[in-house]
């Protein structure tokens, strides 16, 4: 669908947008500088649509909830932000037999599921024992998690995919302006996507096709680790940034 040339409304249609409460104040803060984007016809059509998605339902369920969609934005300070994790896939907690901690869809990202639930919150969980890792602990830290697509349909799985494009985009283009950053891309085909948005001089980054093949034992420390989080920490420590407690 070319949100640019959006058909689905066939009326005059009037949106009153609040984006600082819709992108919370810190990313309203940095948004609103791009008065370019944020006015634009894509934009405004993006809120069309899921304004008509979720006060109709039509063609299918939407996964997160309305309440919940961008709450990866209004849950991560982006003065904080160290590292941006870009997965290409949405798995929300309910489509994967529930196999994964149920803080994926109160924090309304259900989009990590199945790398997050395995790789991340279940099996580096034992990194720390004294610490229960969940979205909201690593947004606090400064990782951000952008989906390659916000919104899920139940019957195909990447049927918004296209919709959001422009939108993820525009909104690597704004980290790409941060000093520093590591980018963890899940996935070598979301990277050739979009890393083209991100200064590889100035920015670290990482891919992994299958982050649950990077956990390993490490037997002398008796935790559990994944090499590619080790040295995304070991680049934040060079760059005198404090780590992130996976």
């Amino acid at each position: 669908m070319d949100l640019n040339n959006i058909k689905k409304v066939k009326v005059p249609y009037v949106l009153n947008i609040d984006y600082k409460k819709l992108f919370g104040k810190s990313w309203y803060k940095v948004l609103k500088k791009s008065q370019k984007f944020m006015s634009s016809t894509y934009l405004y059509n993006l809120m069309i649509f899921l304004n008509e998605v979720y006060k109709n339902d039509y063609e299918e369920i939407v996964f997160p909830k309305k309440e919940n969609l961008f709450e990866n934005f209004r849950l991560t300070e982006f003065s904080r932000i160290k590292v941006v994790i870009i997965p290409n896939g949405v798995y929300p907690h309910a489509l994967v037999g529930g196999c994964g901690i149920n803080s994926l869809t109160e924090f309304g990202l259900p989009f990590f599921s199945h790398y997050w639930n395995t790789s991340i919150e279940n099996a580096l969980g034992t990194l720390n024992l004294n610490f229960s890792p969940t979205m909201n602990s690593y947004m606090k830290q400064g990782v951000f998690l952008l989906p390659s697509f916000q919104t899920l349909s139940r019957k195909e799985r990447f049927k918004h995919k296209n919709i959001w494009k422009n939108f993820t985009e525009f909104i690597l283009s704004v980290l790409n302006k941060k000093a520093y950053l590591c980018f963890l891309f899940l996935g070598e085909d979301i990277a050739n996507e979009f890393k083209h948005c991100i200064d590889t001089e100035k920015h670290d980054v990482f891919i992994v096709d299958d982050l649950i093949k990077e956990v390993g034992y490490k037997k002398g420390a008796k935790v559990w680790s994944a090499s590619v989080l080790d040295e995304i920490n070991q680049k934040l420590s060079e760059h005198n940034k404090n780590e992130i407690t996976w």
